[in-house]
């Protein structure tokens, strides 16, 4: 069974960054995009480009268990995926950040229901649930990781950047 992997950052930030599930480093380690996992790198390196300190954000996945085989589509053997959503919309109950930055589609689609990163990144959209802004991008790993389905490539970094920075404003 993998390990739970809680959120962690400033309880008091006004943006809450998630992703979709812990990777074999976070699940070790305990900490969602850690700074010794790629993707926790790139995301660290781009905060610290825009003079953000990741202490200062709260970051969390939808899921906190790492999914077998790392493949979302088998979360349900892991954890109760319900159980795993509704803890997350407790998390921005209880934060009440001013906006969510979801990380790639799953995230994307569990706060706002809609489907599609590249059709909605970067746009300031509402919670499906309570008034909090939702701006999405790529995840660092389809940046880092371009084969992948839906990889977009390291030349879309920029782009991930100016997303956190519109979340942020």
């Amino acid at each position: 069974m993998p390990n739970f992997v809680s959120g962690c950052g400033s309880a008091s930030s006004k943006l809450m960054i998630c992703g979709e599930a812990p990777g074999e480093i976070e699940d070790r380690i305990g900490i969602p995009f850690n700074p010794d996992a790629p993707s926790g790198r790139l995301l660290t390196s781009i905060l610290q480009e825009l003079g953000i300190n990741r202490s200062d954000v709260y970051i969390t996945n939808v899921f906190k268990y790492r999914p077998p085989e790392n493949n979302i589509k088998n979360i349900s053997l892991d954890c109760n995926e319900e159980e795993q959503i509704n803890l997350l919309w407790k998390e921005v109950s209880t934060l009440q950040p001013y906006c969510i930055l979801p990380l790639g589609g799953t995230a994307l689609k569990t706060f706002t229901g809609k489907i599609g990163v590249a059709k909605y990144r970067g746009s300031i959209l509402k919670a499906l649930r309570g008034d909090t802004k939702v701006v999405g991008s790529y995840h660092p790993a389809s940046i880092l990781n371009p084969r992948g389905r839906d990889g977009v490539g390291e030349q879309w970094k920029h782009i991930l950047k100016l997303d956190i920075k519109r979340a942020l404003e």
